[in-house]
């Protein structure tokens, strides 16, 4: 299915080369005003594609940066469920880190509280080389917020207990005081799960360090493209006796 970004880029793009199009035969207008118009609008157009976020869906992120000495994992959104299985109805569970096996846990208390797993998670088997770390070993900040996390080594994903699919998990807060991306054994980049297909599809993704921009879709930058070639088209073929 259409993405709704790509719809809007192209719904967006063809209203941009219209007036492109418009201002190119305009009889009114001279050879640098044309120039001048359809380099705005297209320009206009370009920023918008690439600020526009991408497209919403039921997500999970979790974002872990250096922060005031600390490393600090803050996770948020929602999940869906329905393409999984559980693999334990009910257990316990607290705040993790162990990045040589791609295991990664957030909020819950500095106590173990109730989860349920899911199976059938897909992903990096990975995001460094550090042992398993503990909060409550370095931390006096409590974590906070709804326990959720990622166990890549069982393919496994840890909601709290009596979480409903697709309702919002607020936000999910674990610090590692004194700690650092090198002492936690931690590699930069985006490490993203996924699981389901269609309807049920959906990922978890987990962001070590600077997020970086999103990259526009191939459409957007088809229709960039097209617009400039629209621009050079429209100059070519302006009789000359417009300009004299």
């Amino acid at each position: 299915m259409r993405s709704p970004n790509l719809a809007f880029t192209i719904l967006c793009g063809g209203s941009v080369l219209g007036r492109v199009a418009e201002s190119a035969s305009s009889p009114s207008l001279n050879r640098g005003e044309i120039m001048i118009r359809s380099i705005k609008a297209v320009l206009a157009f370009c920023t918008a594609a690439i600020l526009l976020p991408a497209p919403a869906h039921a997500a999970y992120t979790i974002n872990v940066v250096e922060s005031g000495g600390s490393v600090v994992a803050t996770g948020s959104g929602t999940l869906n469920l329905s393409a999984l299985t559980i693999t334990l109805p009910s257990a316990l569970s607290g705040s993790q880190l162990y990045a040589a096996v791609g295991n990664i846990v957030t909020g819950g208390d500095f106590d173990p509280v109730p989860i349920t797993q899911y199976g059938n998670v897909t992903g990096p088997g990975s995001f460094g080389t550090g042992l398993l770390t503990l909060p409550n070993l370095y931390s006096p900040v409590t974590p906070t917020g709804a326990i959720v996390g990622i166990i890549s080594n069982t393919d496994s994903l840890f909601v709290p207990y009596g979480y409903v699919s697709g309702s919002d998990l607020g936000v999910s807060k674990s610090t590692y005081s004194g700690k650092s991306f090198a002492s936690l054994g931690l590699a930069t980049g985006s490490y993203k799960f996924s699981w389901g297909q269609g309807a049920s599809a959906d990922t978890f993704t987990v962001n070590v360090g600077p997020v970086t921009a999103a990259v526009p879709e191939p459409a957007t930058w088809a229709l960039m493209i097209l617009g400039f070639g629209i621009i050079g088209f429209s100059m070519r073929r302006q009789p000359a006796s417009r300009y004299a």
